[in-house]
């Protein structure tokens, strides 16, 4: 059997390349549910979160930043660890690194990030940072 132009144009349309297809149907419907969706996988929001909490930290030497997401049903939960200088004012810090991470990695991903929760893992008092270590 010979497809016509217009039956090999509206296959390539619909995304069909296999054999004939029964007029009228548009495959299963999660098949149809799952067509043009994009899925960001944990490890790469969690990635992105870290990439987002480094950008935030910019201003602040010797800071770092670790992250986790867990993405489920279309929303993503994110758990930071920040290491920061000291002295600082601490709570300043965690909101500016929290709404940037939540606000850059909804952005990247076009997930909503519905929490991100900030834990300090460590102080490093500035003076410590700025002495010489004599051997």
């Amino acid at each position: 059997m010979a497809l016509t132009a217009g039956q090999i144009a509206g296959a390539i349309v619909h995304g069909h390349t296999g054999g004939p297809r029964a007029e009228g149907t548009g495959g299963t419907k999660d098949e149809i549910a799952r067509r043009g969706e994009t899925t960001v996988s944990g490890r790469a929001a969690g990635r992105i979160a870290a990439q987002a909490a480094r950008e935030a930290l910019v201003p602040h030497p010797h800071a770092g930043a670790q992250a986790t997401a867990d993405t489920r049903r279309g929303r993503t939960k994110i758990a930071l660890e920040i290491d920061l200088p000291y002295p600082l004012d601490i709570d300043a810090v965690c909101a500016r690194v929290r709404q940037h991470v939540a606000e850059r990695t909804a952005a990247l991903t076009g997930i909503p990030v519905v929490s991100v929760d900030v834990l300090v893992g460590r102080l490093t008092p500035v003076r410590a940072l700025n002495t010489e270590r004599v051997v």
